[in-house]
């Protein structure tokens, strides 16, 4: 049997991968910049300015690892694919990079 949080995290992953497919983040000409997972349904703060709910209590933050746990935005250190890329690493590289890695990274972090 599954564990209610592991439902509950692959149900947020796959509306994650579903809000990248609709171009959740403006595709090529967004009109703000964006950040992925904090403006998308996947961060509890997406619509709360003041960023009342704590990082730990994302479901996504259990893949954070300790040594990026206190970082401001923990969930841009997430390893997305074997290399150990995260969004805080593509983006320094390339200024939009939910394309390239984040898809095949959601999927790998889908509870087993």
């Amino acid at each position: 049997m599954v564990s209610k949080s592991k439902l509950e995290t692959l149900h947020l992953l796959k509306q994650e991968l579903e809000f990248l497919e609709r171009g959740g983040y403006g595709g090529a000409m967004p009109w703000k910049p964006v950040s992925m997972f904090l403006h998308s349904p996947t961060c509890p703060n997406r619509l709360n300015y003041e960023r009342s709910v704590l990082c730990p209590q994302c479901l996504l933050y259990r893949y954070v690892a300790d040594q990026f746990r206190q970082e401001t935005t923990p969930c841009h250190f997430i390893a997305l694919n074997q290399e150990g890329e995260s969004i805080h690493s593509m983006s320094r590289h390339e200024p939009v990079v939910h394309d390239r890695g984040s898809r095949r990274g959601l999927a790998k972090l889908a509870p087993d």
